[in-house]
């Protein structure tokens, strides 16, 4: 509240209401934090040692909330408290002997609508644990950059889920098993090729263009 001067209209008393427009800034969303949490859970139900390959993400600190914007491998947009970034590389260790198979759950990656660069590359992944991928993946509309080189992926089928990615533009799944003809008819049905910015790195075993 204040007093305006009005010259030799004399003064009057006016409310004088004063609105502060700040940035996010109460650390990640809630929403986010519990997905990232569940990532967790999965990489441990897979039997790996999540605790020791992800020492900050946590539930709850002894002292206060646990800001998942400041715990390793995330970048989030500070003004927004979106996650922006996942760098999920050689999160689970596995050695390239282990013949287990490893599957990606698509939808604990559906909290994270912001994202614009997931990096899954070094992790032995074979492919996904729900025929729905496609309906899944289209819900990150902002993903730009997905990393995938170095996993197991053995089948071309893994590119129609992909293409429910319209956003992409640096697709990376070099050193993987697969092999045949690229790009296979209806293999990427939302993505336009003549897009300079789409780039798509390969090192396949035996592929013909």
């Amino acid at each position: 509240m204040g007093w305006v001067f009005l010259g030799k209209f004399g003064i009057i008393w006016v409310p004088i209401v004063l609105i502060l427009v700040s940035g996010h800034s109460d650390g990640c969303l809630e929403g986010e934090r519990r997905g990232l949490l569940e990532f967790k859970d999965f990489l441990k139900s897979k039997g790996a040692d999540a605790d020791r390959l992800l020492p900050t993400w946590v539930d709850e600190k002894p002292d206060h909330h646990s800001d998942c914007c400041d715990w390793d491998r995330v970048t989030c947009d500070r003004a927004t408290g979106h996650m922006t970034e996942l760098s999920l590389d050689n999160i689970i260790h596995v050695p390239f002997a282990d013949s287990r198979i490893w599957l990606i759950n698509a939808s604990l990656f559906l909290p994270f609508k912001e994202l614009r660069s997931l990096n899954l590359s070094f992790n032995s992944f074979s492919g996904w644990t729900h025929n729905e991928v496609f309906e899944r993946l289209s819900n990150l509309r902002k993903l730009e950059i997905l990393d995938l080189g170095s996993n197991r992926f053995d089948d071309n089928n893994i590119f129609h889920s992909l293409g429910a990615l319209t956003s992409i533009k640096t697709l990376i799944i070099g050193h993987n098993p697969l092999g045949g003809y690229f790009p296979a008819h209806g293999m990427f049905p939302s993505i336009h090729f003549h897009r300079a910015s789409i780039i798509l790195c390969f090192s396949f075993y035996a592929v013909s263009f």
